[in-house]
């Protein structure tokens, strides 16, 4: 049996659920979001680490090779990053050799970095 003044009770109640899984939703989504974004910048870090040590192996290469590096400073590249190679600097048989790496688009600000400094006795 329903009394007058209990009608609207049930009606507020389910607004209340209603409300309550929407705003669990909207949260839901943001976390999915973050986690993909967080994942992607995670994966092109990881991609520019490899470009970095790619970079540091062939300028050692170049260095064993024969003794020398032809130049203080290149780059090499694809559609998908850059690497930057420099030598910081060297005397005698020591080489400090750094390489940078950018994987991403750079101009929408999604991109990872890394640079790794290696030092080199031949």
């Amino acid at each position: 049996m329903c009394h007058k003044h209990e009608r609207g009770v049930s009606l507020i109640a389910a607004i209340f659920v209603v409300i309550f899984l929407a705003f669990m939703g909207i949260i839901l989504a943001t976390y999915t979001i973050s986690s993909a974004e967080e994942a992607g910048n995670e994966y092109l870090s990881t991609q520019a680490l490899f470009y970095a040590d790619t970079g540091i192996y062939n300028a050692l290469t170049d260095i064993t090779d024969d003794g020398i590096l032809d130049v203080t400073s290149y780059s090499f590249s694809n559609p998908t990053g850059t690497a930057t190679i420099t030598v910081v600097s060297h005397v005698g048989a020591i080489w400090v050799i750094d390489c940078t790496a950018i994987c991403g688009n750079t101009a929408k600000e999604k991109y990872g970095r890394r640079t790794v400094q290696v030092t080199f006795k031949n």
